[in-house]
């Protein structure tokens, strides 16, 4: 008996261990067995190009899919650096009759080639507060990861918001240029601090992930911003916002814009991410996005993003040589929103459309130490990951008439939220690859979805008294609620059809392809990148496929799933479609990045000098080609 009695101790002893040791690794990678996980695979990817068939995994491959989708990826690394400020490649799907394949380069800018040469060194690039690359010495990462826009003729230009837009040959998916000289964009840091920064090889640069291209005035449009560094109870620096024309052959042409009601540099307080652009108006959005400066200093802060979304219009026609300024009018629209898109036709007013992104902020992620709404803390392999949504989401009709005259505006706006699967709205796709048509009549957006992996205690407590909350913050979920895709009737402004997808999904790159000879919006395929954390092939299959849907038929679900045991890509981001290559005889337009930073390049050591010719100068030779 006293045997039996020493056995159960220790037998209770080891149990206790055990169990001790189950709770501190379930409370250190916050699982729940109560909902599905968030798939791991998104975050890190192969360093290494990719060339490679898709195969059917199930369903009909449709026979007249056609041309090229591009699709940008970003991907975090064993810094934790936030997903969607870190290093990325550009995929491109080409569609046959038969079958399609996947392509894909890793994305080397000058940056990250110096970047890469200089590992180890004291000019080495570092995770600035986790969400960007900086090396004191040298500058800023520009990354260009964030979109591809079609620039007419077969160009592509790629963008990231914290760097100089860059031309893609859409061919051969190797950066060309970028777009514009040093000297044709301003420094983002000025005042006292861009004393400090002004002798940087990488500059930092802000500008949109949306630049616009007009194919009826064949130019692109974007802009060039900078705002004040705001560390309570400082605010350094000289803010400005500048319009931005570029007609693909030329320098850039530039328009500094001020407030017409009293005079001022219009200042973008939080970020630029999307831009609008209709036949007589662009319109600049200040997309509530809330960067606290105080991380870049190692101060811990939090703060809500503004539940406003502000945009400041202007008069294209005002964009005239020889004139320094144009004055812009802007408009104060209800919840937070990042991608906006409008008609192209201004005839009778504007209309503009988005999904919001309510009680949420585009800039947070799950950082190491983070806890879990559900409890216990964020998964160690997830430390990067962007944050869920806090809120259900809606979708925005706003109809604006301008009054720059009296320096107002008047509009009304439409907001539709009765439909509980719309949580976390993310990438629009439609007819027309960023070129809005005169009249949208037919839309696409796909959702984050709900995962308690996602979802951090820190931001549900700081957004639960947010103004317009749809869902109040106690009636959160504990369990997964899918991704979806969602079919906007602009016409009626109500939602024609959805797709839920499984909770075992998470989805990337969200494309409309057109049908050949296709008239109407909504004829043609969407196909979606989807990331699955089990349930998938695995004899066939990564668990990360391409699923391919009828858009005009979501709610019938995918009619085939392509896939590889061999794809291995991250995190995709905004992506567009091609119809072909065009071969040119000589690309025309190029820069010298020699010439351009030829007075920085003289105040850098004799190595580093050695390494940026040798970089710039296999850019030359390439333009050339």
């Amino acid at each position: 008996m006293i045997r039996s009695t020493l056995l159960n101790r220790r037998n209770l002893f080891k149990s206790s261990v055990a169990m001790a040791l189950f709770s501190r690794v379930t409370n250190l990678l916050g699982r729940n067995s109560s909902y599905q996980q968030y798939p791991k695979s998104v975050l890190r990817s192969s360093a290494s190009d990719l060339d490679l068939k898709l195969n059917v995994l199930e369903g009909n491959y449709p026979t007249d899919l056609q041309g090229h989708a591009l699709l940008l990826e970003s991907m975090s690394d064993d810094t934790g650096i936030y997903v969607k400020s870190g290093k990325g490649a550009i995929n491109r799907i080409d569609f046959s009759t038969e079958q399609a394949t996947w392509k894909r380069k890793l994305i080397k800018t000058p940056s990250i080639q110096m970047a890469e040469a200089v590992q180890g060194s004291k000019y080495q690039f570092n995770p600035m507060a986790k969400m960007l690359y900086q090396s004191p010495k040298l500058g800023y990462m520009n990354t260009s990861n964030t979109n591809a826009v079609p620039m007419g003729d077969g160009r592509i230009a790629l963008t990231f918001e914290g760097g100089r837009h860059w031309e893609l040959c859409p061919e051969k998916l190797e950066l060309l240029n970028p777009i514009g000289k040093l000297s044709e964009w301003k420094t983002a840091i000025t005042g006292i601090p861009g004393y400090f920064n002004k002798n940087l090889l990488f500059p930092s640069i802000r500008t949109t992930a949306h630049p616009y291209y007009d194919k009826d005035m064949n130019e692109l449009i974007t802009i060039n911003y900078g705002s004040k560094i705001r560390i309570k109870p400082l605010a350094l620096g000289r803010p400005f916002t500048r319009v931005c024309l570029w007609d693909r052959k030329s320098e850039l042409r530039s328009w500094n814009v001020i407030d017409k009601k009293n005079g001022r540099n219009v200042e973008v307080l939080n970020t630029s991410h999307s831009f609008l652009v209709t036949r007589n108006y662009i319109g600049i959005i200040d997309t509530p996005a809330n960067v606290e400066a105080e991380i870049f200093i190692g101060l811990s802060r939090t703060r809500p993003s503004t539940p406003y979304t502000k945009i400041w219009w202007l008069k294209r026609e005002d964009l005239k040589n020889g004139v320094e300024n144009v004055e812009a009018i802007s408009t104060t629209i209800k919840r937070e929103f990042i991608d906006l898109v409008c008609d192209y036709n201004d005839d009778n007013g504007i209309n503009v459309y988005s999904g919001s992104i309510q009680s949420s902020d585009q800039t947070e992620f799950l950082r190491d130490g983070d806890e879990l709404f559900v409890g216990g803390k964020v998964r160690r392999d997830l430390i990067g990951l962007s944050s869920g949504p806090n809120d259900l989401s809606g979708f925005l009709k706003v109809h604006l008439s301008l009054d720059f005259e009296n320096s107002k505006t008047t509009f009304k706006e439409e907001f539709l939220a009765n439909d509980a699967d719309l949580w976390g709205i993310d990438f629009p796709a439609y007819k027309g690859n960023y070129a809005f048509p005169e009249t949208f009549k037919d839309m696409y957006w796909s959702t984050v979805g709900y995962n308690p992996d996602q979802i951090l205690q820190r931001l549900v407590d700081i957004y639960k008294d947010q103004k317009f909350r749809n869902l109040p913050a106690k009636e959160l979920p504990t369990t997964n609620r899918g991704a979806a895709i969602v079919h906007l009737d602009c016409e009626n402004f109500a939602i024609a059809a959805k797709y839920v997808f499984p909770s075992n999904c998470a989805l990337g790159s969200f494309q409309f392809i057109p049908r050949k000879g296709s008239q109407s919006q909504d004829d043609g395929y969407l196909i979606s990148i989807v990331s699955q954390s089990d349930g998938f092939d695995s004899q066939n299959s990564s668990g990360q496929e391409m699923w391919i849907f009828d858009a005009r038929d979501l709610s019938s679900g995918p009619l085939c799933k392509l896939g590889s045991q061999n794809l291995d890509i991250a995190y995709t981001l905004h992506s567009c479609w091609i119809e072909g290559f065009i071969e040119k005889d000589e690309h025309p337009y190029s820069v010298d990045l020699l010439e351009e930073a030829k007075d920085l390049i003289k105040k850098q050591d004799s190595n580093i000098q050695t390494l940026y010719k040798k970089i710039a100068k296999n850019f030359h030779q390439r333009s050339k080609q």
